[in-house]
């Protein structure tokens, strides 16, 4: 049975709690990926302290971004397929063993964010914070860019 860092009551990180869940079937336009790194960021931590603008319905599982192996598509999904590597952002779910991925666009970006060749800079703990990061770091860019910094 795979399992997942659980929040059940708001607070410190130390509130949370390893436990094993059952897997919920695939719905149009999800993959699942086997989780093999994830991303710790800020966003979670303040997400289990209750003091995040998104406030998901206890329990959660905390976890915005993630890097892993896809091991299950939906019927309906083109273009990725079980094997591929790829890097993951999601509002929440990445602590987990496995993690349900819509590939619905926003913006102009698909929530399954890369497929990753097997380069070895692109180790399983690279990818895993690499979203987060950069488009931090693309952010910063674009604004400076455009206020003239």
């Amino acid at each position: 049975m795979p399992k997942a860092v659980v929040c059940r009551q708001l607070g410190p990180p130390e509130r949370l709690r390893l436990e094993s869940f059952a897997s919920a079937p695939l719905v149009q336009g999800q993959v699942r990926v086997a989780v093999h790194a994830a991303g710790i960021n800020f966003p979670d931590i303040l997400m289990v302290a209750g003091e995040y603008q998104l406030k998901p319905e206890l329990p959660f599982t905390p976890g915005v971004e993630a890097a892993g192996e896809v091991i299950e598509v939906a019927d309906d999904v083109t273009g990725v397929a079980v094997g591929d590597r790829v890097i993951v952002r999601m509002r929440h779910g990445g602590y987990a063993d496995e993690a349900a991925v819509a590939l619905a666009k926003r913006c102009g970006e698909v929530r399954l964010s890369a497929r990753c060749g097997s380069s070895r800079c692109w180790s399983g703990r690279r990818r895993g914070r690499f979203v987060r990061t950069f488009r931090t770091a693309c952010r910063l860019r674009t604004t400076r860019k455009r206020c003239g910094c």
